[in-house]
């Protein structure tokens, strides 16, 4: 008992003459990975519908290709060859490539049983060794119930190869804006993930300068047990709130910053003839925000006691005035 399109592929939900049609055979060629179809119809199925339900094969059963034979019997079915002729050149290119350029500008003239396919372009001979001809004989008798034999002329304007030419240069103009139009968006793709990397990397920092800041320890807690927290200046009481050395500028006054030593303290001896020797001294500070080097002249008598305690110190606040 045959059954109908519609019965077989309930899923395909496209409402066009082609669920009605019934089926009388399928062929599944491994080999090549293709189903033939061939279905039996009352009612003229259009190419567009043909297309559309060869594309649902080709998905529904992973396949490569789809084929399509349709039976219409005895019915008599409207020749609409002219008024389908751009259709059935997609549906030519999509089954054979390099097709569609050689027939997209061809018109047709229909005699009788015999189609003559005029070409604008040269490539007659390149669609006869493809077979296209044949093809088309077999496309014609599906949609239209009708044998027809099918040839290619090439019907060629006189400037033929000045407009090959021209059309050659405008292809090739074509091809460099799309070019310069994808690097163009290539280009701005990478902006863009240059740009949402430098925003991660930032706030990647900022939470580990956060979480630096949040473990520094404060001040008053730090000093030696029995020893004074000041290790150098005249007196532990500084004026003013430390700030954060990122918000120090040419017009900050009175700058008190806290932080910790990183780095190595460098020192140099100074010499100067009447006066005592002193030891410069550079270190830098880090508070989380930013890295400030501070410059001290100690005497060279206390210098190493001031050094090796800057070196143990877990924190430090530092104010502009202490060494100077």
């Amino acid at each position: 008992m045959q059954k109908y399109i519609k019965e077989v592929f309930g899923d395909y939900n496209k409402q066009n003459n082609i669920i009605d049609a019934k089926i009388e055979d399928i062929n599944l060629y491994k080999k090549v990975n293709k189903l033939q179809l061939n279905i039996a119809s009352e009612k003229q199925v259009k190419i567009t519908d043909i297309v559309d339900f060869e594309n649902y094969l080709v998905d529904r059963f992973n396949i490569s290709k789809a084929i399509i034979s349709i039976n219409y019997g005895n019915i008599e079915i409207e020749e609409t060859i002219k008024q389908d002729w751009e259709n059935i050149i997609n549906y030519v290119a999509k089954k054979e490539q390099g097709t569609k350029s050689i027939l997209k500008e061809s018109s047709l003239e229909i005699q009788e049983l015999e189609i003559i396919v005029k070409l604008s372009l040269k490539g007659a001979n390149f669609l006869i060794a493809k077979k296209i001809d044949k093809g088309l004989e077999h496309l014609f008798e599906n949609l239209y119930n009708r044998k027809y034999n099918v040839k290619f002329i090439e019907v060629l304007d006189d400037n033929y190869d000045e407009m090959m030419e021209k059309r050659k240069k405008e292809e090739e103009r074509h091809l460099i804006k799309e070019m310069q139009k994808q690097a163009q968006i290539e280009l701005e793709r990478i902006k863009q993930e240059a740009k949402n990397k430098k925003i991660l990397e930032e706030q990647q920092k900022k939470a580990e300068l956060e979480e630096r800041i949040a473990k520094l320890p404060n001040i008053e807690q730090v000093a030696p047990e029995g020893k004074s927290p000041l290790i150098y200046g005249r007196n532990l009481a500084i004026e003013g709130d430390p700030i954060k050395i990122k918000d120090i500028n040419n017009n900050t006054n009175n700058v008190c910053i806290d932080g910790e030593l990183i780095g190595e303290i460098l020192t140099r001896e100074i010499h100067k003839e009447g006066k005592k020797e002193k030891i410069l001294t550079k270190f830098s500070v880090f508070d989380g925000t930013s890295t400030i080097t501070c410059v001290g002249f100690f005497l060279s008598n206390i210098a190493n006691e001031i050094i090796n305690r800057i070196k143990s110190a877990k924190a430090l606040r530092v104010d502009r005035y202490s060494f100077f």
